[in-house]
């Protein structure tokens, strides 16, 4: 069997930052573990001058500050990832394709403009030659307009970090007018990931 790992991305994504997160909780304990025993040995050696002591203590101040700094990133990190799990789960279990359009909404940015949004079933390639599973998907279809090529591919990239779609394509392309200025005219596919395609 092929090595296909069917965990969706967003959930992966949570479980990678949650394991980062309880590292870091460990070795932070560990590191002000460590930081409260060496204070107290240089508390018990103060000699007159204390000048190299009270250097060292802003060192581990600063040290310690750090740290819980990146601990926080990593919780914002996590808090993030839940969202877009959650979201996944929205779409996939309750066919609540609202939560769909609101997240394709906020990757769309200001140098994109939507013309229309067409969810519909298509024929899943090689889905008779498999023998097995689904012989559809539900696929996304976008059009839209924007400044440049570049602009168009930088909007697909962020559907793509999204971690919603199995395959996000650029079907085609094409120089257009749009509100009396040239811009690029686009269709995108967007196909849903295979444990996403039933609708409840």
């Amino acid at each position: 069997m092929d090595g296909i790992n069917f965990i969706p991305v967003p959930r992966r994504e949570v479980k990678a930052c949650r394991t980062r997160l309880r590292r870091w909780g460990i070795g932070l304990s560990i590191y002000v573990a460590a930081l409260s025993v060496g204070y107290g040995v240089c508390a018990s050696c103060v000699r007159p001058d204390t000048s190299d002591l009270d250097e060292q203590c802003k060192v581990l101040a600063a040290q310690m500050k750090s740290s819980k700094v990146k601990v926080l990133s990593l919780r914002r990190e996590l808090a993030e990832a839940q969202g877009r799990l959650g979201a996944a789960r929205a779409v996939g279990r309750h066919a609540d394709w609202g939560v769909l359009l609101a997240l394709v909404a906020r990757n769309v940015g200001d140098e994109v403009v939507l013309a229309r949004c067409r969810l519909e079933s298509r024929e899943r390639p090689g889905a008779a030659a498999a023998g097995g599973g689904p012989a559809e998907r539900l696929v996304l279809e976008l059009n839209g307009f924007a400044r440049s090529q570049t602009q168009v591919s930088d909007f697909i990239l962020r559907l793509e970090k999204t971690g919603l779609f199995d395959a996000v394509r650029l079907v085609k392309t094409g120089s257009e007018e749009f509100l009396s200025v040239k811009a690029v005219g686009f269709q995108v596919a967007c196909a849903l990931e295979p444990d996403r395609d039933k609708v409840q």
